[in-house]
């Protein structure tokens, strides 16, 4: 059978389809399942979404002409006509008065620049009613005349409200509303064992990258822009996030009725002053920690919306602190902060130096506090920074913290064109030393100061890339709550999890891994009129904790992961981790995988240690 004959069996059978990849030596095979995907009451709410919508209208003067062949047989100003020209101009009143109603911004202005009246008044064929892009008739006979209409969930209370009006329902495919998703819960649920499934339609690209594999036009038609999450959302799980300043008084960290969001203070002088004010605090003109702690903790724009956010500020610069308020900062963390096996760091800070001196004081005082902090059961996160420079191994510079071995440091790729390919960015540092990657550009909803408006922007840097991954480990720790996490843990959780070898711009010993939160099935829904729904998975396990994940820190082979999937059933991964370690850790996987480290510890020397007291540490934020 064909691809093309089995996209319209597909359609026929109201299907979506499986496509399972099975690789035997050179040979491949496609087996494409047909399964059965009426949506079952409950799978996906969809009364509080925008979407299109059929207006029944009772045209108390008779119909009106739709097409201009029949356009002779009315007069010009009928009252027919009259009656829904006035329908029409008033329902579009309503939604040009009431766009701040709309969730869907972004389909609200597609809609209007596709300027819909114009194609229509161009159109030889059809019968033009009114100037509206929003809102026009598609059908009528007798004294029933059908409008179509895009509206907010707010509008059809008023719409049907409207005098003459019989009612207003979504636009259905076959007895299925269009705007609903051709996925299934279970599904979604057995492949990523999370308890309950959330999802966000549409999301943020950062947000729906993350949570299916990497799209495949040829499998699948329409890219899905919905994230799709555990319901526990990072639930009971501290995120400590050290950075330059705080604003939790909006929106995005509203629902505080189920979590604790706080600023604990400010770090001056090296000694943290706690703040007066939970909600605000620190000043900074780039809004550092604002941005990072939406794309980690924000209701919209974040991954883990429901976990606990403790903002730990630093004395800004403008983006550069001394060192003595970073370790400050730090010292508080380690004394104050930790709960085992339930805490999380989030670091988008660097600092950096020449790797022909030894090792300075600052950093050995650094890597200690850190090393510390991992032993009391934190996960520790940080950024790659903004250089450009390949880092570990011959490097010419040492990157702190991202060198460190307990430290699961995070690289940004380019997405903007992730339909081509999966990118390094232009800026981020690469190399051995990095574990993984995620996107480098997030969109943020941030508050400047107390008195300031809501400002909606795109942020950039591998500054971000850090706490989306943090946030993804939020959300594992929060499903699996009877694990007790430490940092080789969810690393190998995270490397079990990420989508492997599809990184362009990397080297070949670099740890090619694109985060991934557990889910990689790939739902699909097309244009109403003529695409068929696709559905591709390529993983059906998760990292558990009933085998022991061995690590290898003495050799330079790259291990060969036993993990099979559903898109590669035979297929092994090669994969090399960056990380040293000579203890065999907890176990955190159902597969058995060999991790090979190319860190080494840190050797004493003999030269002379650069100066490094007056050195400041700066952001990644570009």
């Amino acid at each position: 059978m064909e691809m093309e004959d089995i996209e319209i069996y597909a359609k026929k059978c109201r299907s979506r389809m499986y496509v399972e990849v099975e690789c035997m030596g050179n040979n491949s095979f496609l087996n494409f399942v047909f399964i059965n995907t009426k949506v079952v009451e409950g799978e996906q709410d969809t009364k509080n979404i925008d979407q299109y919508y059929l207006i029944y209208v009772n045209n108390i003067y008779g119909d009106i002409p739709i097409t201009s062949s029949s356009k002779n047989k009315y007069r010009k100003r009928d009252e027919s006509i009259v009656f829904v020209e006035s329908l029409v101009e008033e329902i579009h009143n309503l939604v040009i008065d009431n766009k701040d109603t709309y969730k869907n911004q972004k389909k609200l202005k597609e809609i209007e620049g596709n300027a819909q009246l114009k194609k229509r008044k161009e159109n030889d064929e059809i019968v033009s009613y009114g100037d509206s892009e929003f809102v026009f008739p598609i059908s009528s006979v007798s004294k029933s005349t059908i409008l179509k209409a895009y509206l907010s969930v707010e509008l059809v209370k008023r719409v049907k409200s409207l005098d003459n009006v019989i009612d207003c329902t979504p636009i259905l495919i076959n007895g299925y509303s269009a705007s609903e998703k051709f996925y299934n819960i279970e599904d979604i649920k057995r492949e990523t064992h999370w308890k309950d499934v959330s999802i966000r339609d549409p999301a943020d690209l950062h947000l729906s990258l993350i949570s299916q594999e990497r799209f495949n036009e040829s499998l699948v038609h329409v890219y899905d822009d919905s994230y799709y999450y555990p319901t526990s959302a990072g639930k009971d799980v501290d995120v400590i996030i050290v950075d330059s300043s705080f604003h939790f008084d909006y929106s995005e960290f509203s629902n505080t009725n189920d979590r604790t969001v706080k600023c604990l203070g400010v770090v001056k002088n090296g000694i943290l002053k706690k703040s007066s004010d939970s909600k605000n605090c620190g000043i900074c003109s780039i809004q550092h920690g604002e941005r990072v702690s939406d794309a980690l903790g924000g209701i919209k724009h974040g991954v883990a919306s429901r976990a606990n956010i403790y903002g730990v500020a630093l004395n800004n610069r403008d983006g550069f602190y001394t060192n003595e308020e970073v370790l400050g900062a730090l010292q508080y963390v380690m004394e104050n902060l930790i709960r085992p096996h339930k805490t999380i760091i989030n670091y988008s800070i660097f600092s950096y130096e020449l790797k022909e001196y030894s090792e300075s004081l600052f950093f050995r005082q650094l890597r200690l506090l850190i090393e510390e902090i991992t032993k009391k059961g934190a996960i520790f996160f940080a950024c790659a920074a903004n250089d450009h420079r390949k880092i570990g191994g011959n490097a010419e510079y040492r990157y702190y913290p991202c060198e460190l071995d307990n430290v699961i440091c995070v690289g940004g790729l380019d997405m903007e064109d992730f339909t081509n390919e999966y990118i390094i960015h232009s800026r981020s540092n690469y190399g051995p030393s990095f574990n993984l990657y995620a996107p480098y550009t997030v969109v943020s909803l941030i508050k400047y100061d107390e008195k300031s408006d809501l400002s909606f922007e795109h942020s950039h840097g591998s500054s971000f890339s850090s706490p989306i991954t943090a946030g993804i480990a939020a959300t594992i720790m929060s499903e699996n709550s009877n694990i007790k996490f430490d940092y080789k843990s969810m690393l190998q959780y995270l490397i079990d999890l990420g989508e492997k070898g599809i990184i362009s711009g990397l080297e070949k010993d670099d740890n090619n891994v694109f985060v991934n939160n557990g889910k990689h099935i790939t739902c699909s829904t097309s244009s109403i009129e003529n695409k068929t729904t696709t559905t591709t998975s390529s993983k059906t396990t998760k990292p558990t904790s009933s085998k022991t994940t061995k690590l290898t820190s003495s050799k330079t082979t790259k291990p060969t992961s036993s993990k099979t999937t559903k898109l590669t059933s035979r297929k092994t991964t090669k994969l090399t981790s960056s990380k040293t370690t000579n203890k065999t850790t907890k176990p955190t996987s159902s597969k058995t995988t060999k991790l090979t480290s190319s860190k080494t510890p840190k050797p004493t020397s003999s030269k002379t240690t650069k100066p490094t007291s007056s050195k400041t540490t700066k952001l990644t934020s570009s």
